[in-house]
This record gives structure tokens, sequence and C-alpha cells, in this order.
């Protein structure tokens, strides 16, 4: 072979060595992938529907919220006519008692509202997790990656691009959607909401305006 050509060749070889060895190392240094799942979520829209539920579990309970408060102040106002214009004060006192524990019992709905909303919403997250992470498994050991760690939760001083393999995971679930689970069961009207919960996979659930809560009526002495 002509010395020329034998210098080709043997660059083509010590080449094609260098790039395997340097996808080797990347592969060998990449222990730890890392995935951005609010950004995994956003891209597939599931951020919006997320929300979008739990919106409308909460705009339920509030309705049901609203039923209940109505109700409370129909039987405290009737219980107030009945009292008439000079009530004795041991009645007076009673009127007051009821209140009390009107004002306790309807703060115990707007606490069984808040767990509902929170519970679903963790449902959530934990459903789009679970759908999201044998994908990222699969993906971080093409890279050689033994280990994931999402950008969301965890405490990342730094990470190399080199390993980051959100775009990867987006494209792989956008190419094989999973079919999304069934809604819960509709919230029982004694529940109500108090809080919107946030839909991102991360971030806690903002405080929402509920209405005041009034005092609801206790039973008359018969």
């Amino acid at each position: 072979m002509p010395r020329t050509s034998l210098t080709l060749v043997l660059c083509a070889v010590i080449a094609l060595g260098a790039g395997a060895a340097g996808s080797w190392l990347t592969r060998a240094k990449a222990g730890v992938a890392v995935v951005d799942l609010d950004k995994v979520a956003k891209e597939l829209g599931r951020d919006t529907q997320m929300t979008g539920e739990l919106i409308g579990q909460q705009n339920s309970l509030a309705k049901d919220l609203g039923a209940i408060q109505k109700n409370f102040e129909g039987q405290l106002s009737k219980m107030k006519e009945e009292l008439g214009e000079e009530p004795a004060p041991e009645k007076l006192q009673e009127f007051a008692k009821a209140k009390q524990i009107a004002q306790v019992k309807f703060n115990g709905f707007q606490q069984q509202a808040v767990s509902k909303i929170s519970a679903r919403r963790d449902q959530l997250i934990g459903e789009f997790r679970t759908e999201a992470r044998p994908v990222a498994e699969k993906i971080a050991k093409s890279v050689g990656a033994t280990a994931v760690m999402t950008r969301n939760d965890a405490v990342l001083f730094y990470s190399d691009t080199a390993i980051d393999i959100t775009d990867q995971v987006i494209a792989e679930m956008k190419a094989n959607p999973t079919k999304p689970a069934a809604k819960p069961a509709a919230a029982p009207k004694s529940d109500n909401s108090v809080r919107q919960a946030s839909a991102t996979t991360t971030k806690p659930a903002a405080k929402a305006a509920a209405p005041a809560p009034k005092a609801a009526p206790a039973k008359k002495d018969e």
C-alpha cells in the first residue's frame, strides 16, 4: 500500500478511535442524568390538563360550600327570629354558643376540602412521575447514566448540559403517549374548597379565595 494511502487510513482509524473514546468518556462520566419534570409537563400539556382538573374540582367544592353556608345562615336567621325582641339571657347564650359551634363545623368543612384538593394534586403528580420514570430510565441507560435526578426537587448546584435528558424524555413521551388515568369520583357535597392547587410537578399549591365562613345553627333545646 502506498505510504500516502497508509497514512490516510491510519489517520481515519485514529479519528474513529478518538471519537469512540470521546463517546465512551462522555457516557462514563454521565453517572447521573438530569431531567426537568416541570418542562416535560409543560411541553406535553400535562400541566394545563392537571390544573384544569383541579380547578374544576375546586369550583365544585366551592359551590357545595356555598350551599352549606346558605343553609346555615337560613337556620341561624330563623333561630334568631324565634328569640323575640327581648330574649332571656340564657337564650342569648345558647344562640352565641350555636354560632360558635357552627363556625367550628364550617372550618372543619374547609379543612376537609383543603385535604381533598391536596390529595388529588399529589395523586396527579405521582401519576405523571410514574409515567415519566421508565422513559427517563430508558434514556439514562442509553447515555450511560446509572441514576436520574430531577431539577425540580433536588439541590442541584451544577449540571453539565451533556447529561440533561429532558428534551429526549419529552420526545419519547410525545412519540408514545400514555392514556390518562380515569378521574376520581365526585366529592361529597359536604366538602368545600378553600385553596386552588397548582398542577405543576413540584410547586406547592397556591391559596385561593373562599367564601368567608359564617356560623351554622346549633340544635335548639326541646
